[in-house]
């Protein structure tokens, strides 16, 4: 393929709008009278459809906001858009979310081959002018049922709560009724939490078992039994592909999560929490299937077991709903869809190249363009990239003085717009232009004849940009991305004014923040789609190393000017793509603001339009440590009085640690930012220490969370702790392997059948820790050693401060201490981890009274104080009952939930095990005595 480069007459500007708002659409060519006419026209038959459904319209209000908006884009009235009726489009969409239980022995999945369905928990929505229609259902297989009379239950429990109880006689029955409410319901969504435990489960159980292909009678088209395509985005844990349904949009709720929201674990719980500020119960699927079944269990408690049962199903199939309404998914991505023109669930599943080409080929093929489709071979020979963004190394240290940050608005995307960067635009490599015939050109060729040369002036009519690469410039011919660019950047600019004139809790506002977000997103990706030369789908080295390389240009130019003009009182500190770090080291917070935005103002007469560099913000205490590794407590305004704890790249924002690391540094940095006392933050460093040291901490802090990639990507002996779970997992029951991506939760304690054992080997999961507490034992100095440690090191490191003596005097502080043993070996202390404080006098000790105490004569006030120790953990206990039973509505809940990442849970066994000593403690005083 070649590119020919004969150069037409300029267009006309109008030519390359992109019309991306449906109401400037059809404007060009008609009037204003017109266009008003044609308005009204169209409202008198608006409002006589919406009357004739009951509907309110208000459309006069709409014209005018309309003639308002043509006449001045920047002076918009929405005084009565807040209206649902009026700004809400309804899309009348049919969304089922469902959960399925099946009577099973096992912790982390069903197995197929065994594991019977006994119910399936849905929850319809359907969405109307009025919003969201909810109806709640359950499908329970009374073959195993325990219940005598479940009519009763249905009249007196569901009721109240507008739920509806149906029952079959067997699975088959089951699989069978609920495949005909989806085809009578004819959802346009499915949706369903983890779709390899439901929907994908569901579809394996009925072929294997009852030899019926779900995959037809759920499709929109089920004659068509041949034409079920698959997707390689859908991946289950085995491997296989996870089924796409003709007609239906298929929503695996925790893969969308993991680009909506950041969490260390993704499960439905953490998710409620985090999205809905709930916290739910999380029962084992086994205790489920014995609550369902009559399998040893208290009949006595029978009702109460199931009706636990249903409202735990309940409040998975509706969570999954709240979960997409709080986070505004299905109108979010149906305005992505919209703006890109591409599909709904290709939003979800194509990358972002994809949406650049969506919307550059409707340009392109305006102007007669046709895009190149290079293959492998093509992409192999393009020319490697040059050029890489400028990230310099900082001047590594901690700051007390301003430290201001200077951001170039969206550099990339303006740098295409000024200097009109783009395939169509571009004449090659500057030394190449006096060649005859074709040259290389990205993946293919290019031909520029010495006619079109001779009539551009060298001066005026090329732009060559740092790297040797001649673009036009605009006046002869505007490219197709600065145009493209232009239209979005300029779209979101007025929808972002729009938002700040409407209330922030109207569904208006959200449609709009939606449309801004896609509007930012397009346009920051589209220089990626120039420069992906492994994958991409047209990539062209030229383009894409003159952005980088001129974006290093601006940026050098900047730090350059700072340097040359000390007046401003200055220093770069560090800089990297399109940011700089200015130290203002003589000036107070007030003076940084004014002479900050004193630079902004001179910098910005350097360069074009739209290039602009912008004030973030200022760090009056800052931490420097390496390349995108940094932190500072930020202020925005000068009024602002309380500084913002703002990390980058270190521990406190990664997820690849456990929560302690981060909560320590964090600690550390703000005490160290506030008092400037490298002695107080010593000190609380050893006190968190010692109390790991001596068994005072909740677990759920010490959990790590690393993602798994899949059994493929890994080497099968590789010390990895995520696979080597899944490989535990996967020798019982396939499907209990975790999902690709997921983050697999673990800790790390001794390993008490092995002496030396290796890291690896030292790996407990949390059910194990839970199922054998008695014998678990954390490893706390790897804890502290390995991972605090390190963190705080690479911080304080740069004034001097050697964190891992603190740690080392602590260790001869807590032997030195022992009156008992005499010095106790680092290993033994760390690895029995027996070390507990004398109740009385707080002393360190391995038993419950130190030998001062005990020798005593009067142990009356011991004996008090140990009695209300022993009263104040019962209360403690008793406290956190309630809270578990206001959550379970069970008075065992507590002891029934097996939750990962409540903290309640953890501290309930903690305070169990204090009670245990404080009883140790009690009746060796009473022996004492």
């Amino acid at each position: 393929a070649q590119w020919y480069g004969p150069l037409q007459p300029p267009p006309q500007p109008e030519h390359y709008k992109i019309s991306i708002s449906k109401s400037l659409k059809n404007e060009k060519n008609i009037s204003r009278k017109s266009r008003t006419n044609l308005l009204h026209k169209e409202s008198t038959k608006t409002t006589a459809f919406l009357n004739k459904i009951g509907v309110e319209a208000k459309l006069s209000s709409i014209l005018n906001t309309s003639e308002s908006f043509s006449n001045n884009r920047s002076n918009i009235h929405l005084n009565k858009l807040n209206q649902p009726d009026l700004i809400h489009e309804c899309q009348y969409l049919t969304v089922i979310s469902f959960e399925i239980f099946c009577q099973t022995n096992e912790s982390f999945a069903f197995a197929l081959d065994k594991d019977e369905i006994f119910s399936i928990f849905y929850t319809i929505a359907y969405e109307t002018i009025n919003g969201w229609k909810i109806q709640s259902s359950v499908l329970l297989s009374t073959q195993h049922l325990r219940i005598t009379k479940p009519n009763l239950l249905e009249k007196s429990f569901c009721s109240l709560e507008n739920k509806k109880i149906e029952f079959v006689k067997n699975e088959l029955e089951l699989i069978e009724e609920f495949s005909k409410i989806i085809q009578q319901s004819d959802p346009d969504i499915i949706a369903c939490y983890d779709m390899k435990l439901s929907l994908y489960y569901l579809i394996k159980r009925a072929k294997l078992k009852y030899n019926l292909d779900l995959l037809i009678k759920f499709s929109r088209i089920p004659e068509q039994q041949d034409n079920v395509t698959r997707s390689r985005s859908h991946m289950a844990a085995n491997g296989d592909d996870l089924p796409v349904i003709i007609g239906r949009i298929l929503l695996d709720l925790w893969r969308i999560l993991r680009s909506e929201i950041t969490l260390n674990i993704y499960t439905f719980e953490n998710a409620m929490y985090h999205v809905l500020n709930e916290r739910v119960p999380h029962y084992d699927i086994s205790l489920l299937s014995k609550w369902f079944i009559d399998e040893g269990v208290n009949p006595s408690f029978g009702l109460r077991d199931f009706v636990t049962l249903l409202d735990y199903g309940w409040t998975h199939s509706t969570g999954n709903f709240r979960l997409m309404y709080e986070l505004d998914l299905i109108n979010k991505t149906s305005e992505f869809a919209r703006i890109y023109g591409i599909e709904f669930y290709q939003v979800l599943s194509r990358g972002s190249q994809y949406r650049v080409e969506s919307m550059m080929i409707r340009l392109a093929k305006c102007l007669n363009f046709v895009t190149v489709t290079p293959d492998n071979v093509q992409r192999l020979h393009m020319r490697a990239p040059e050029c890489i963004p400028l990230t310099l190394e900082p001047i590594s240290n901690i700051y007390f003085t301003p430290v201001a940050i200077l951001d170039f608005q969206s550099l990339y995307p303006s740098i295409i717009m000024a200097y009109n960067i783009c395939y169509s635009t571009c004449l090659g490599r500057i030394d190449q232009l006096d060649k005859q015939g074709p040259f290389k050109f990205g993946c293919t060729s290019l031909i520029i004849s010495d006619k079109i040369l001779s009539n551009l002036n060298p001066d005026t009519d090329i732009f060559c940009s740092p790297n040797g690469v001649a673009f036009i410039k605009r006046h002869i011919r505007r490219g197709i991305l600065p145009v493209m660019l232009e239209e979005i950047l300029a779209t979101r600019v007025m929808v972002k004014n729009t938002m700040k004139l409407i209330d922030k809790k109207s569904i208006l506002y959200r449609t709009l923040d939606a449309r801004q977000l896609c509007l930012k997103l397009i346009a920051n990706v589209t220089f990626g789609y120039t420069s992906a030369s492994f994958s991409g789908r047209m990539p062209c080295v030229e383009a894409g190393d003159t952005i980088v390389h001129t974006a290093r240009t601006v940026l050098e130019r900047a730090i350059d000017f700072i340097k040359t003009n000390p007046h401003f009182g200055g220093r770069v500190v560090y800089g990297d793509t399109d940011s700089l770090f200015i130290q203002f080291p003589h000036s107070t917070r007030t003076q940084a603001f004014e002479q900050s935005h004193l630079l902004v103002k001179a910098l910005n007469q350097l360069y074009p339009s739209p290039i602009k560099i912008k004030f973030e913000k200022i760090y009056m205490q800052s931490v420097l440590a390496s390349k995108k590794r940094y932190v500072g407590m930020s202020y925005e305004t000068v009024d602002q009085q309380q500084g913002k704890f703002d990390a980058k790249g270190i521990e406190t924002v990664r997820r690849d640690t456990c929560l302690i690391v981060s909560k320590i540094l964090q600690q550390s940095l703000k005490l160290l930012f506030q008092t400037k006392d490298i002695t107080r933050v010593r000190r609380y460093v050893q006190f968190e220490c010692e109390k790991i040291l001596t068994n005072r901490f909740n677990l759920l802090d010490f959990i790590f969370a690393k993602e798994y990639r899949g059994k493929s990507r890994y080497h099968p002996l590789a010390p990895v702790p995520a696979l080597r779970i899944a490989i535990e997992r996967a020798k019982t029951n396939p499907l209990a392997e975790p999902n690709q991506g997921e983050r697999v939760p673990y800790v790390i304690g001794f390993n008490t059948e092995v002496l030396n054992a290796n890291l690896i080997d030292c790996v407990w999961t949390l059910d194990k820790v839970l199922e054998y507490k008695s014998q678990f034992k954390l490893h706390s100095m790897y804890y502290i050693k390995k991972q605090i440690l390190p963190a705080l090191d690479r911080c304080l490191a740069l004034i001097g401060v050697n964190v891992f003596k603190w740690v080392d005097n602590l260790l001869v502080d807590i032997n030195s201490n022992d009156k008992q043993q005499g010095p106790i070996l680092d290993e033994n202390l760390h690895r029995n981890n027996l070390r507990r404080r004398c109740i009385v006098c707080l002393q360190l000790t391995n038993t419950p009274l130190c030998n001062e105490c005990r020798e005593e004569e009067d142990l009356s006030e011991t004996m008090i104080i140990c009695e209300n120790k022993a009263n104040k953990l019962e209360r403690q206990h008793a406290n956190l009952q309630r809270l578990c039973l206001a959550c379970s509505d069970r008075i065992d809940g507590w002891f029934q939930c097996a939750t990962i990442d409540c903290p309640i849970r953890f501290r309930l066994h903690k305070i169990t095990q204090l009670m245990q000593m404080a009883q140790e403690t009690r009746k060796f005083v009473y022996n004492e005595c």
